[in-house]
C-alpha cells in the first residue's frame, strides 16, 4: 500500500493483487467458520450515547492535526462528556 499527500489531502492506494490476496483470506476464514459476515443483531451505530449525569462520568478523547505555517503539529485533547470542558490538551509535533 502507498500513501500520498497533496495539498490537505491525504489517500491511499493498493494493487490488485493485495486486494485479491485479501478477499481470499477472507474466504478461507469464512469458510473455516472464524468469520461471520451474518448482521444477526441490528447495530446501535450512530443512536447516539446517554449523556453523563456529573461531570468526570464520562470523557471524550479528540485527536486531530494543525497545519500552521506549513508545519503540521498534532493535538490531543480530553473533554468531559458532562460540561463538553476541555480538561487537557496538548500540542506536539509529531
Amino acid at each position: 500500500m502507498q500513501f500520498f499527500e497533496g495539498g490537505e489531502k491525504a489517500f491511499a492506494t493498493t494493487t490488485d493483487t493485495a486486494v485479491n490476496q485479501l478477499k481470499q483470506e477472507v474466504n478461507v476464514l469464512s469458510e473455516a467458520s472464524l468469520l461471520r459476515l451474518s448482521l444477526a443483531q441490528p447495530s446501535s451505530k450512530g443512536q447516539g450515547f446517554d449523556q453523563p449525569e456529573r461531570p468526570h462520568q464520562h470523557w471524550h478523547i479528540d485527536m486531530t492535526y494543525l497545519n500552521m505555517g506549513g508545519t503540521f503539529y498534532y493535538m490531543c485533547s480530553i473533554i468531559d462528556g458532562y460540561s463538553r470542558f476541555i480538561v487537557h490538551w496538548e500540542i506536539r509535533r509529531r
